[in-house]
């Protein structure tokens, strides 16, 4: 759940990710790669038939890449910096039509993992003029490799 800053209204948001990622050994680092949703209009629109088009929203699906600085690590917690770019398809939202282009999404966060909890406050920035901030809880698996810090 989070909340997006378009250029001229901001709206709640909602997204979905599932991603892969993997330690470098020896360093602070990790890299992996992100596939996810965003939309940005959770909430339901109503408009009168004989309004006039203009712009509400924009959703986007993306794919990229992505590294994580480890901040600080212990056994149980790892805090984490977060930094990637995502080629986007996005899909503007019109009152009576909708439009198709492509996007660069860049991605600057801080989380967490604590056991096989992963927190996160991640921000997509479109260069278009859209700023979505996202609250993220997940889980991940797989073996644990924990990064120097």
């Amino acid at each position: 759940m989070g909340v997006s800053f378009s250029v001229r209204y901001p709206d709640f948001a909602m997204g979905a990710t599932i991603g892969f990622n993997q330690s470098i050994p020896e360093t602070k680092w990790r890299w992996g790669i992100d596939v996810g949703l965003m939309n940005q209009g959770i909430l339901d629109y109503v408009f009168d038939a004989d309004e006039p088009d203009r712009f509400v929203r924009p959703n986007y699906e993306y794919i990229g890449g992505f590294v994580d600085y480890s901040l600080f690590s212990r056994d149980y917690l790892a805090v984490f910096a977060r930094g990637g770019l995502a080629p986007a398809h996005r899909s503007d939202l019109f009152v009576h039509h909708r439009e198709d282009s492509y996007t660069c999404l860049c991605q600057v966060g801080i989380g967490a993992d604590f056991l096989f909890n992963r927190f996160i406050i991640n921000g997509y920035i479109d260069p278009r003029g859209s700023f979505v901030l996202l609250f993220s809880y997940g889980w991940w698996f797989g073996k644990k490799s924990k990064p120097r810090g």
